[in-house]
């Protein structure tokens, strides 16, 4: 079977509801269906269509966004002007954002496992940061460094940044992290219950060993203490300014006081 297809068709999209069609629809599809099934099918498309499919979707130059141009190319979407930086090189949009940089740092899928302690997801989370911190100021420091962000106000419609913009975007990434942290300490208290009344309810009808039950139960109970752990937010905010006191005091030292 050859299916054609013409610019407009390709283009445009065209729907039928099948329940007009009454009682034999559901017959007359089946017998189309059963029909295909047995013929290959080979897409012939005209070069009127694919020409507008070109027009629409590969053309150079895609169109404009605030200023900024947007363009398809063999490595994919390019966003910004012809002569700007890297896009990695901007904190607002590539590799060097803060997020990235904080991402670095952590083992995300540890950051996300119910049966990880919140102390260690807030070890890894203010490591990521100091980590992130030092990156930024001995770049900056040694004249390695330079960073941009988009700014309309501009004339190139972007600007670099200094090395205080840059930290207190990572801060700000950062704190934004600790409120993701709250709520990954108030659900998993409340799932690793659950999960360990539901194993002990499988191991009674044979589903898990008895063994699987019992260590689920063990778990539960010895991380059962963090519930009584608060204001997490606060504290890796706190720790995150002893970290920088000392850090601007002396370098790089770890706080050297449990966070929680």
């Amino acid at each position: 079977m050859i299916v054609h297809f013409d610019s407009k068709d390709l283009l445009e999209r065209n729907y039928q509801c099948i329940s007009d069609k009454g009682d034999k629809a559901p017959k007359q599809i089946n017998q189309v269906m059963s029909n295909l099934a047995d013929q290959p099918i080979q897409v012939d498309i005209s070069k009127e269509g694919m020409e507008a499919y070109k027009k629409m979707y590969q053309k150079e130059q895609q169109g404009n966004l605030y200023g900024l141009n947007i363009e398809i190319t063999s490595n994919g979407l390019v966003f910004g002007n012809e002569d700007w930086p890297d896009m990695t090189d901007f904190i607002d949009l590539g590799g060097s954002s803060p997020e990235k940089m904080l991402r670095k740092g952590m083992d995300m899928q540890k950051w996300y496992d119910d049966w990880t302690s919140v102390k260690d997801k807030a070890s890894m989370l203010l490591s990521a940061y100091a980590k992130a911190y030092d990156e930024i100021c001995q770049g900056y420091e040694n004249g390695t460094r330079v960073r941009y962000k988009i700014d309309m106000s501009a004339k190139e419609l972007y600007r670099e940044v200094t090395m205080e913009e840059e930290l207190e975007a990572l801060r700000e990434r950062y704190e934004a992290r600790t409120n993701n942290l709250e709520e990954l300490h108030r659900l998993p208290c409340s799932a690793r219950k659950g999960i360990s009344e539901t194993h002990s309810q499988w191991a009674e009808i044979g589903f898990i060993s008895r063994e699987e039950a019992e260590r689920t139960k063990e778990n539960y109970l010895k991380m059962r203490g963090e519930e009584k752990i608060v204001d997490i937010r606060q504290k890796l905010i706190d720790a995150a300014s002893l970290f920088v006191s000392r850090y601007q005091d002396s370098g790089l030292k770890k706080p050297g006081n449990p966070i929680l």
